[in-house]
């Protein structure tokens, strides 16, 4: 029985990563082999559609064109093109006086790359709607989508189908140190609303010609449209005898199969976006001789290679647009100082970081697709009462705008760790996310959708020990909204850091002393903030609070660990 998604309006597009939907590179590691056959080690910068390259001392690389060599790059004077200095790059430091010729992290010009983004965009069939985030009643209990392992005369796997099957399928078990199967990632993410099997043939589909014909060594460009014509026939080749299964078990997503993951044997190409490159696309793959599905259809897919190792980052991330119809957060704009959840990379389905253990979604991605197991509505709380929030999937806060601010909201949400401290501390805190439906975080300019706002670079969890004591209109960071009304937000009094935090929302009817304890006994001190969360200073008494010019507000008594309040 097809499964088709009738309940959906919106068009699923595309792909890869950048103007649709993408894998990020961001500082990433890749292993290119010169002609000479040395290794040299080269980080990666953007997405499938466009990408630098940089040495691990951050000048520019591309390959020389004459000798295939990758070499440290110059700009051209309008910033259009790069071309080869004819500096072999060796790895390690840049050569002494490499400097006196071109600078560290030289990129194109936005036209230039935009240029480029969207011949790859043609290239891949991405050039079609942008994906949208599903709404929560648009994915069924269960979605089918179908795995293909692909063989070469010259290539073989390395990993056995029953792995793979394993790391697709399996309930309990897990391979090659990865969290969980693919099936259980997006049923513990969904709080179990939605469980994704991935259909896998039993036998592997062996290409016909060696892997160097679909990917050559020397392309410049992506090739994939040589390599598509067999997954084709791979689609074609399943069977409901063979395989117990046939296309028309997958979900649809209208007429389009909604998910396509393509496994190859082997390593990735050498050369960056060139070949057979990891990516997303799109293609219309011609299945009529055994289905009635019409050849005008752009199929998604995602298209990956095998090698020794599995690695589940990337898989749970592009079947998160395909399944999911996730945007990307993150801007495609190197210098967008408006992202700043760039620095954190919370708001991705994952961080290459670790791709065996993917990150949560983010809280707004989880309310839209109504995977929230547990979400307070703190919008209309103005009494001061404490919020507790546990760091578990789905549990988190949320404020609402209103009126002409109805598309912003806040979350708040307990997380432990954030890229700028992801080699060292757990960094246990509140995040509070900044939300504006009408936003756009690909480019510079626009309202952010997504960010971090309260967050700085150093810091984006806000505890006892971080943050000013409150956030709201007033603070720095300021709650107002992105047209500069006031949001009404009034959150303070965060508690330690830990796996359950609490924090305290209002302040419109905090009028009482709540002290239980004698001030004339105790040694304590009173550490005074006022209503914008400042610090005003310690005193010894509250009536040295009383004989001193300060203004009226929620003051903060911290003694033996514990937290009181006084109203002056």
């Amino acid at each position: 029985m097809k499964n088709t998604l009738t309940t959906i309006a919106l068009a699923l597009a595309g792909m890869c990563l950048t103007t649709v939907d993408a894998r990020v590179y961001h500082a990433t590691p890749h292993l290119y082999v010169q002609p000479n056959g040395d290794s040299v080690s080269v980080r990666l910068f953007g997405t499938e559609l466009y990408i630098d390259a940089e040495s691990e001392d951050g000048y520019t690389l591309i390959r020389d064109e004459e000798s295939g060599y990758v070499c440290y790059a110059m700009l051209s004077a309008d910033g259009d093109e790069y071309a080869s200095t004819g500096i072999k790059y060796n790895g390690g430091e840049a050569p002494s006086g490499l400097n006196l010729i071109v600078k560290p992290h030289i990129r194109l010009s936005a036209e230039s790359r935009n240029k480029i983004i969207e011949n790859n965009e043609k290239k891949l069939g991405l050039d079609s709607p942008v994906s949208e985030l599903r709404a929560a009643t648009a994915l069924p209990d269960t979605v089918y989508g179908v795995t293909l392992m692909i063989d070469f005369p010259d290539r073989k796997f390395s990993v056995s189908r029953d792995d793979v099957e394993t790391f697709l399928n399996s309930s309990e078990k897990t391979v090659y140190g990865n969290a969980r199967s693919i099936k259980e990632h997006f049923r513990w993410l969904s709080g179990g609303k939605l469980t994704y099997i991935n259909y896998l043939p039993k036998e592997i589909y062996y290409a016909p010609n060696n892997f160097n014909y679909y990917s050559p060594e020397d392309a410049t460009d992506y090739t994939v449209n040589l390599f598509l014509p067999v997954v084709t026939e791979a689609l074609l080749a399943i069977t409901k005898e063979k395989d117990g299964f046939d296309l028309n078990d997958i979900t649809f997503f209208g007429a389009k199969m909604m998910a396509i993951n393509i496994f190859y044997a082997g390593e990735e190409p050498k050369g960056w976006a060139t070949g057979l490159w990891p990516h997303k696309g799109g293609y219309n793959f011609d299945l009529r001789r055994k289905y009635n599905i019409s050849a005008r259809e752009w199929h998604n897919y995602q298209i990956a290679n095998l090698g020794k190792d599995m690695f589940m980052g990337t898989f749970v991330h592009e079947n998160g647009h395909m399944v999911l119809g996730l945007p990307d957060y993150y801007s495609f704009e190197s210098g967008n100082d408006d992202n700043n959840i760039e620095e954190f990379n919370l708001a991705d389905m994952f961080w290459l970081k670790d791709e065996k253990h993917p990150a949560l979604l983010d809280p707004y991605s989880m309310d839209e697709l109504g995977w929230l197991t547990n979400k307070q509505d703190i919008t209309d709380i103005k009494d001061g009462r404490t919020i507790t929030i546990k760091q578990e999937v789905g549990n988190v806060a949320v404020y609402y705008g209103s009126g002409d601010n109805s598309n912003e909201r806040y979350y708040f949400e307990v997380r432990d760790k954030h890229y700028k401290n992801w080699y060292g501390k757990s960094n246990q805190g509140v995040m509070i996310w900044h939300v504006n439906t009408d936003g756009d975080n690909r480019y510079a300019g626009f309202p952010e959708l997504i960010d971090g706002r309260p967050a700085t670079a150093d810091d984006c969890m806000w505890n006892s020990y971080t943050g000013p004591g409150v956030f709201c209109d007033d603070s720095n960071p300021s709650a107002k909204w992105y047209d500069g009304n006031n949001s009404g937000v009034y959150i303070w009094d965060f508690s330690l850091p830990g796996t359950t935090m609490t924090f305290r929302c209002g302040n419109e009817e905090a009028k009482a002393v709540d002290i239980p304890l004698d001030l004339s006994t105790e040694d304590y001190k009173i550490h005074v903030y006022n209503d914008k969360g400042q610090f005003i200073g310690d005193y010894d008494s509250i009536s040295d609070i009383e004989n001193t010019q300060i203004p009226h507000g929620i003051y903060v008594l911290k003694q033996s660990g514990r937290v009181y309040k006084i109203v002056k």
